[in-house]
């Protein structure tokens, strides 16, 4: 919060020694220095005379035939002449600017992210009813929205899915939409959920779409992540080999960084059950979603794109959702090319090197310290001022050593490079830049205060 101190005149003023002005000569009808303005024998501006609201008298106070200290007086819209007041030469040295920055509560408030959280429900998740990495994670991820509250968005969705039923159960979806201050319903829901009583799938193709969707529709204003938090051995909710739907989640992860708004993929990669296409999948899912280069993984026998499209085409077909050859069709592959099928994702010849934030261990601790790491780094080092009764406002950037920010009580320089900073595209704008950001985005850092004096604010 932002604001600044009225400034005052000078110490007590007096009337003038001996004030004169007849046996009833007044100082005007409400205009004097003195409790009761008259101009009388002593005429003094008395010893406990204030400017207030209605201001002061004139620069002696005296009386006379007309002698006033002016109707209404003077000072400012709403400025004081300091502790004590006066009804001397006192004025206030920035009425009309500082007078509205007295009385306005303005702040630099941060772009804030949206960050949906998708989990995998799946029986590869569960040791038994009570036990599993599914509850591990549940704790570790409660705990970081909790400790983010009111700096990240965040949504959650719950995924699995039951083969082989009429109507179809696949994918079965449960999800609180993104929100501000969000954990109640987050914890609401995620509490309630549980083992699934039936052989469990993982369809992250048809869930994607809907995570997407819900981020789009979001009215937040900052960037927008999904975390996925996954083992990488995704389905088509059947038993069909399981570079088939990790090609599939690639691409998806792909369009959706490359859509409007860009949607970004932060990875937390689970332990996977003897699954040796988990790594490659998960750097892949990763690179996907950070915009980077994927390649083709050469695992499980499958060291070619076209032999990937004769292992996958029919796939899913008769799991009651998407196949691999609807979703083959909707990226707008070709069927053949050449001799050849394609894989439906993009792969090139390097890989990026995108994080994927695997924990140790499925220990709580363990999952809380790299779910906290991920989405850490998506606070925003960005800060708007906020407009005052819609009066807008803007830095002084010929002011700005009478500034200051702190994180943690720390100061950080002002610095273009290394510190903060004011936009040069916006002086309403304030930016946290290279090492200021990254302690920013610190796990645990979660507090900075800025320090803008009335002097280094303008309200336009």
């Amino acid at each position: 919060m932002l604001g600044c101190a009225g400034k005052g005149g000078g110490s007590p003023g007096a009337g003038g020694s001996k004030g004169s002005g007849g046996t009833t000569a007044s100082g005007g009808a409400t205009g004097s220095g003195s409790a009761t303005g008259s101009g009388g024998a002593t005429g003094s501006g008395g010893s406990s005379a204030t400017g207030g609201a209605t201001g002061s008298g004139g620069t002696t106070g005296s009386g006379g035939a007309t002698g006033s200290g002016g109707t209404t007086g003077s000072g400012g819209a709403s400025a004081t002449g300091g502790a004590t007041g006066s009804g001397g030469s006192s004025s206030v040295s920035d009425a009309g600017t500082d007078a509205v920055c007295q009385t306005a509560n303005y702040t630099f408030a941060p772009k804030i992210p949206t960050v949906f959280v998708v989990v995998d429900q799946s029986g590869s998740e569960f040791t038994n009813a009570t036990t599993g990495t599914f509850f591990s994670l549940r704790t570790a991820v409660l705990s970081v929205i909790n400790s983010l509250q009111g700096q990240v968005r965040f949504g959650l969705g719950v995924f699995t899915g039951q083969a082989g039923q009429t109507p179809s159960k696949c994918p079965i979806w449960t999800t609180v939409s993104p929100a501000l201050n969000n954990y109640t319903a987050i914890n609401t829901l995620y509490a309630a959920q549980g083992q699934p009583q039936f052989k469990a799938e993982t369809p992250a193709v048809q869930i994607l779409p809907l995570v997407q969707q819900a981020l789009m529709s979001d009215t937040g204003t900052g960037a927008k992540y999904i975390l996925f938090a996954t083992d990488s051995e995704t389905d088509f909710c059947d038993d069909s080999t399981a570079d088939c739907a990790a090609d599939g989640v690639t691409y998806l992860l792909q369009a959706m960084y490359s859509s409007t708004p860009s949607i970004g993929t932060l990875v937390i990669g689970l332990p996977a059950q003897g699954d040796n296409l988990a790594p490659a999948a998960l750097q892949n899912f990763a690179n996907a979603g950070a915009g980077q280069p994927v390649v083709f993984p050469t695992v499980n026998g499958i060291q070619t794109q076209s032999q990937l499209y004769y292992t996958c085409t029919g796939v899913g077909k008769n799991a009651g959702m998407d196949s691999w050859d609807n979703l083959y069709a909707a990226a707008g592959k070709s069927t053949m090319t050449g001799n050849s099928g394609v894989a439906i994702a993009t792969y090139g010849t390097s890989a990026g090197t995108a994080k994927v934030y695997s924990p140790a261990s499925t220990s709580e601790t363990d999952l809380e310290n790299q779910i906290s790491s991920a989405i850490s780094g998506v606070k925003s080092c960005t800060f708007d001022l906020s407009d005052v009764g819609g009066k807008s406002i803007k830095v002084d950037t010929t002011m700005l050593a009478k500034a200051s920010v702190k994180i943690e009580g720390n100061t950080i320089p002002q610095n273009a490079t290394n510190g903060w900073s004011i936009s040069a595209t916006s002086s309403s704008e304030l930016l946290l830049n290279g090492s200021a950001c990254t302690t920013w985005q610190t796990p645990n850092n979660n507090d900075i205060a800025f320090a803008f004096p009335c002097s280094t604010i303008i309200f336009e």
